[in-house]
């Protein structure tokens, strides 16, 4: 994304200008476009491009066809956004997530050393819920074994009875 395609994203995301000045920046709005969502999110993710990432988890269309480039992105370490794409997998409920989701429960990113309650391995239990397959149920367990006590306890509650 352009500059002046990142400020006109940024001035309708935050409701400051109506859409004609950011529908000049793009070629169409893809806005209501998976396909041009997911070429513009590899961009951004081949260009390590943490701001447009964000301007297109808070605009874009997402469809199933984008859960490659989400599972990438969740496991990147140069955006912000992480658990902001472990809601989006989580509501996308697709099996190809399980191993990404898996994963990231074990992410030390810089910004997130705070972090004692391990807050994006919750949302990741919750995803891992919610694509409900035995291979996302197994993570489950195995994340219930977890040392951090907070982990464990998460993935225990999202474990079937």
């Amino acid at each position: 994304m352009t500059p002046l395609q990142k400020a006109a994203a940024w001035d309708v995301l935050l409701h400051r200008k109506d859409d004609r000045e950011f529908l000049t920046c793009f070629d169409q709005d893809f806005r209501s476009s998976p396909a041009e969502t997911i070429r513009l999110l590899e961009a951004a993710s081949g260009e390590c491009d943490a701001e447009a990432v964000e301007i297109l988890l808070g605009l874009g269309a997402l469809s199933p066809e984008a859960v490659p480039v989400l599972c990438h992105l969740l496991l990147a370490g140069f955006h912000t956004r992480h658990e902001d794409i472990a809601f989006l997998l989580q509501k996308l409920k697709d099996p190809r997530s399980t191993e990404a989701l898996y994963q990231a429960c074990f992410l030390q990113l810089p910004y997130r050393d705070y972090d004692e309650l391990d807050i994006l391995a919750r949302k990741c239990t919750w995803a891992l819920h919610d694509v409900g397959t035995e291979a996302a149920l197994e993570k489950l367990r195995l994340l219930a074994d977890d040392l951090r006590p907070a982990v464990s306890a998460y993935a225990k509650k999202r474990l079937p009875a």
